[in-house]
């Protein structure tokens, strides 16, 4: 076997050492199901596609929270369904109703 240089050695030791010295928490973003608010939950579940212009802008529509809900638990097209483990009901219908209530963010069109 090859042994390894002293620059791979020190990189490794390095990385080996800063996954040890964070925390999962801030490693790993949180667990399935285990979330800190409905920010967190919308920036880690939905804002790649819907604020980007892939799929629909939910700001400001005032969808109704049941239709939210269902569409995250069923999925629709190329949106995917979330289990009850990735977003817990309470959660998600918080989620739902933050999105209802929201505004449209200003200098952004829909």
């Amino acid at each position: 076997m090859k042994k390894l240089s002293f620059v791979s050695r020190l990189f490794l030791s390095v990385f080996i050492g800063y996954i040890l010295y964070i925390p999962a928490d801030d490693a790993l973003g949180h667990a399935y199901g285990e979330w800190r608010n409905v920010e967190q939950i919308y920036a880690s579940t939905c804002h790649y596609c819907h604020d980007t212009g892939v799929a629909p802008v939910l700001f400001g529509r005032a969808l109704p929270n049941q239709y939210i809900s269902h569409r995250v638990r069923h999925g629709f097209n190329a949106m995917p369904a979330f289990k009850p483990s990735e977003i817990g009901v309470d959660d998600l219908q918080e989620l739902a109703e933050w999105i209802e209530q929201s505004v449209e963010p200003s200098g952004e069109e829909q």
